[in-house]
């Protein structure tokens, strides 16, 4: 089962003739009108090619194919003919053919098989349909399970709290391009400075913090600089603060990503840090404190890195 691409036929069939007698095994077939094997928009039609098809003894009719043509029109020859294609026992073989004998382009048996060869090809090489990830159960209809997505949120500088530790330099500001006036929103993280920034969020009530797989989240930070070469580091801590957590509690690390500064002032998006769980306080809870640092003494950009987002991507179950 090989797909292979057919080419337009000629409306009826419309035929020519021998215009010289040939052999059984020649397999450069003299015609004398080159215009009946090339379609409308002058594609050599290669298949379906019949001798014969008009002889009082129908088996003797002979399918060819052929690779090529002395010209588009006019009298001239079909090249590297395959001589009796599809024959059946004595049915369809090379014979001997004489001058004026009709050949036509038609719908034959090996046009029929490549057509069925096609199809079969195009459906085998469907891929199947993924199976949906499904876990746990629903509350309402038993055993019906539950299907799991992917779902986004981003966490923007103008959202976050600046801890106190830095109010003496505060790290978010406001940046407006030169010609089109576009206004960005940034934490600024200084060469070696610790600045920091931290964003509550309340997820979905079907969120998977609890789960050791399914409550993994992965980061990307969106960044620029306005000067500088070398790369940035970014590390995002988190914990889950769930009811009659201790508020005064360290963030535990979640990832981190470097990125390389192509060109300053463009926005550049982070690879994405490593698949990891949030840490909780205590089991269950949906709120989440998450803190972006920038570990400068582990990357080489020796500028100040501007952070624009963290889009973030965790997982859900939906009922």
């Amino acid at each position: 089962m090989v797909y292979a691409a057919l080419a337009k036929l000629k409306k009826n069939s419309v035929s020519t003739t021998l215009s010289a007698g040939i052999n059984d095994v020649v397999t450069t077939i003299p015609v004398t009108q080159l215009s009946v094997f090339h379609d409308k928009d002058g594609t050599l039609i290669t298949k379906g090619i019949v001798i014969g098809y008009d002889d009082a003894v129908e088996s003797y009719a002979e399918e060819i194919t052929i690779t090529g043509a002395s010209g588009t029109s006019g009298t001239g020859n079909l090249t590297s003919a395959t001589r009796g294609v599809k024959a059946d026992g004595s049915i369809g073989v090379g014979l001997a053919w004489g001058s004026g004998t009709k050949i036509a382009v038609m719908f034959s048996t090996g046009i029929y098989e490549q057509i069925c060869d096609n199809i079969a090809a195009h459906e085998s090489g469907k891929a199947p349909l993924a199976s949906p990830t499904f876990t746990g159960t629903v509350t309402m209809g038993a055993g019906v399970p539950a299907i799991t997505i992917s779902d986004y949120f981003t966490l923007y500088p103008m959202g976050a709290s600046v801890p106190s530790t830095n109010t003496a330099n505060p790290p978010v500001d406001r940046y407006e391009t030169t010609s089109n006036k576009i206004n960005q929103v940034y934490g600024v993280f200084t060469d070696g400075g610790t600045e920091t920034l931290q964003w509550s969020h309340v997820f979905p009530n079907d969120w998977n913090g609890d789960d050791a797989t399914l409550g993994k989240i992965i980061a990307q930070f969106g960044w620029t600089a306005l000067s500088g070469s070398g790369t940035v580091k970014w590390v995002l801590k988190g914990k889950i603060f769930p009811n009659d957590a201790a508020l005064d509690t360290a963030l535990a690390a979640i990832g981190n990503a470097t990125d390389t500064l192509i060109t300053a002032e463009d926005q550049h998006l982070s690879p994405a840090t490593t698949a990891a769980v949030v840490s909780p306080i205590a089991a269950g809870g949906k709120k989440v404190v998450f803190e972006v640092s920038r570990d400068s003494a582990n990357d080489t950009l020796n500028a100040t890195a501007l952070l624009l987002e963290v889009p973030i991507q965790f997982i859900r179950t939906l009922a």
